[in-house]
């Protein structure tokens, strides 16, 4: 990827790939990861033209890549900028969608939490992957029980247990 990117710095998939590559390494080293990760995914975001349906995947995804590393890092003011900004072009985008609920979540806003998990449910239950138009690597395609366990964790920090007790439940029927 490198070699690509010095032969074609304009190479859009080639900087989407090395985010994608470098993101099974954000966990272990966030502080080296995440640099990296931003620098190569925002390029490609500035490569592509979301309005070219041809270029709208590579742009969605690289948006979701920058949206969850400033999410590991703890810089959720910009997580939530990029997720939106991938969910103004495509509504029913799950990745972003999980990751609402996560960002408000971790800020403390658990109705919104509560609303972003459900809103994550309703478009998931409707999620198809044989009728897809856009080849979006996807790793929230069916999260339901994560969904369910974020709602049930807000609901017993709110000590709302009976309902914190029915969002359990549902973990496990969804897993």
């Amino acid at each position: 990827l490198e070699k690509q990117i010095e032969d074609n710095p304009n190479h859009a998939f080639a900087w989407f790939n090395l985010a994608q590559l470098i993101r099974g390494k954000l966990l272990e080293s966030p502080e080296t990861s995440a640099p990296e990760i931003i620098k190569a995914a925002m390029r490609a975001v500035e490569l592509t033209n979301p309005e070219d349906r041809g270029e709208l995947a590579i742009h969605l995804m690289a948006l979701d890549q920058l949206a969850w590393t400033h999410f590991y890092v703890e810089n959720f003011e910009l997580a939530e900028q990029y997720a939106r900004r991938a969910l103004e072009l495509r509504h029913d985008y799950l990745d972003p969608l999980m990751l609402m609920g996560n960002i408000y979540s971790r800020t403390g806003e658990y109705d919104r939490a509560l609303k972003a998990y459900q809103e994550y449910l309703d478009v998931q239950a409707r999620f198809d992957e044989h009728r897809e138009t856009q080849s979006l690597i996807l790793y929230h395609s069916d999260s339901r029980a994560t969904a369910y366990y974020g709602m049930a964790i807000i609901c017993e920090i709110t000590d709302e247990i009976e309902r914190a007790k029915t969002y359990y439940r549902q973990v496990l029927v969804a897993t």
